[in-house]
């Protein structure tokens, strides 16, 4: 995996984009938790584990600086430390997301297909807001987006309803 496999955070992906730079860092990356300050009497191991541990952290606030757009990027402060510089970014665009989150469920559950397009296209619409949905916890499963899809049909096709209905196993 490289750095342009890595979502870009645009402020409504925030969980998908932190899963990406996470797996990222996880396969680039030796991060561990931040060693102890260096005094006159560490070793020198300690000062090697403690400048690695450095380099490191500058390699994961480069990739995380690296994969946010600019608008993100401009509206978050940015701290000393990588693992805090995660927190600002989720704590920035925790209120984006729910606002994100409840649009998208009112969408996703008033949406009606009005006969314009193709009744595929209308489908895959459903199962797109629905992908965005799971992507911030709040999706359904596919049975539900299958009976939404159905109810958000007009009256003429009740007979794919029906016959839906009647089938074993739904």
């Amino acid at each position: 995996m490289n750095l342009n496999n890595v979502l870009m955070l645009t402020g409504t992906n925030f969980r998908a984009w932190r899963d990406s730079v996470e797996r990222y860092m996880m396969m680039h990356e030796n991060i561990e938790d931040e060693p102890e300050a260096l005094t006159k009497d560490s070793s020198a191991e300690e000062v090697k584990a403690f400048k690695a541990w450095h380099r490191s952290d500058r390699m994961a606030k480069n990739t995380i600086r690296n994969t946010m757009s600019d608008t993100v990027r401009g509206s978050v402060e940015e701290p000393d430390l990588a693992t805090d510089y995660m927190e600002a970014i989720e704590r920035k665009l925790k209120e984006s997301e729910k606002a994100e989150a409840a649009r998208l469920s009112k969408a996703f559950h008033e949406l009606k297909y009005e006969g314009s397009g193709g009744v595929r296209e209308h489908i895959m619409k459903l199962i797109h807001i629905n992908t965005r949905l799971r992507e911030l916890l709040m999706g359904v499963n596919d049975r539900q987006v299958v009976h939404v899809a159905l109810h958000s049909l007009p009256n003429t096709f009740s007979g794919l309803r029906t016959s839906y209905n009647a089938l074993k196993g739904t």
